[in-house]
């Protein structure tokens, strides 16, 4: 790989496409089942309740949580606007596509010039590069535990990181990917 990935936006994992795939999703009765019983287990709804795709909780069973995973949804620890991770609180989306949960999710920073499809689109571009798993997620906030895949990867990742997150502390990131590293993406407003 001579440099950074280029391209158009891939349709599939436009808001649209995304919508389109996920409508309804929630009323599969396997998905359904496993919210219900989360509810059960002791779990209350988080604000906003009115989304149809991301259902942000709090509380529950370990187990209820699992449950949701294996009925088809994706479940991530949640934050709130302004990059402040909830203790306790969740996030579970009706998909088991990464990239459609964070489409649905709306992750992005406007304060910071950066829309929810340059973040998508550099996940989807990192992936050949390196593994990842997205830790916590909110508007504004991803955390990612990343682990480059070689030395080409861990400078091409150091290089491209700094235009997506900003606020992303650069020092000794070439390395840090290649040992594999927490990674907090924060776009919130500037305080």
């Amino acid at each position: 790989m001579t440099g950074w990935p280029k391209g158009p936006f891939p349709e599939k994992w436009t808001f649209a496409a995304v919508q389109k795939r996920l409508d309804g999703a929630w009323d599969e009765p396997g998905r359904a089942a496993a919210w219900h019983a989360l509810l059960a287990s002791g779990a209350r709804p988080l604000p906003p309740t009115d989304d149809v795709f991301v259902r942000p909780f709090a509380g529950g069973l370990d187990d209820s949580r699992t449950a949701l995973v294996e009925a088809g949804c994706t479940v991530f620890a949640h934050a709130e606007p302004g990059a402040v991770p909830v203790p306790g609180a969740f996030v579970a989306l009706p998909t088991v596509d990464l990239f459609d949960a964070l489409v649905a999710l709306g992750v992005a920073g406007p304060h910071h010039g950066i829309g929810n499809r340059t973040i998508v689109r550099f996940l989807l571009q990192a992936r050949p590069m390196a593994s990842f798993s997205v830790l916590v997620a909110g508007e504004d906030l991803l955390e990612l535990e990343m682990n480059a895949r070689g030395e080409e990867s861990a400078t091409l990742l150091a290089e491209r990181l700094p235009h997506v997150a900003p606020t992303l502390d650069r020092a000794g990131l070439r390395e840090r990917l290649l040992e594999g590293t927490r990674l907090r993406l924060d776009w919130s407003p500037p305080r």
